[in-house]
């Protein structure tokens, strides 16, 4: 579980770093922070909908996991977060394909586009898939915290 933690958040960040250089190649302005908020701003609302819910799952994560981290003598039932850490992936990937497909849409309608008028949408798609990988490693995190608690290492 820690080898998972590691690669889901190594590659959220590298997600979140390319979706920042796409937005450079587009070139939006403003600092990166702005770039990124402008995005999630700007997001499309099937792709709103799917970040709160990533937010939401991340909230019932960490609260879900409270009394576990608190009292290691508390049975660990880790079932809830392993379905959440999987399925805030699942979100975040099939969030990222609907950008995507919503980009093939746009293409086909209005013909071939360079790559710098594509590039706030695919920098939108690339951040859908990064927040979907942060948010299964906190709870990647959470459960190899409690399983190392459970079993003393």
């Amino acid at each position: 579980m820690r080898r998972l933690t590691i690669v889901l958040g190594v590659a959220g960040l590298i997600l979140v770093m390319a979706s920042y250089i796409i937005t450079d190649i587009g070139e939006m302005g403003g600092s990166p922070l702005d770039r990124i908020g402008g995005m999630i701003i700007d997001f499309d609302p099937i792709l709103k909908v799917a970040t709160m819910l990533l937010a939401v799952a991340t909230v019932v994560m960490v609260f879900g996991s409270l009394p576990q981290l608190a009292r290691p003598s508390a049975s660990p039932d880790t079932d809830m977060l392993m379905v959440l850490t999987y399925g805030s992936v699942g979100v975040g990937l099939v969030a990222a394909a609907y950008g995507v497909y919503n980009i093939s849409r746009a293409v086909q309608n209005i013909g071939p586009v360079s790559f710098p008028v594509m590039a706030p949408s695919v920098a939108e798609a690339v951040l859908m898939a990064a927040i979907g990988l942060i948010v299964g490693a906190i709870g990647a995190g959470l459960r190899a915290i409690i399983e190392a608690r459970k079993t003393g290492s």
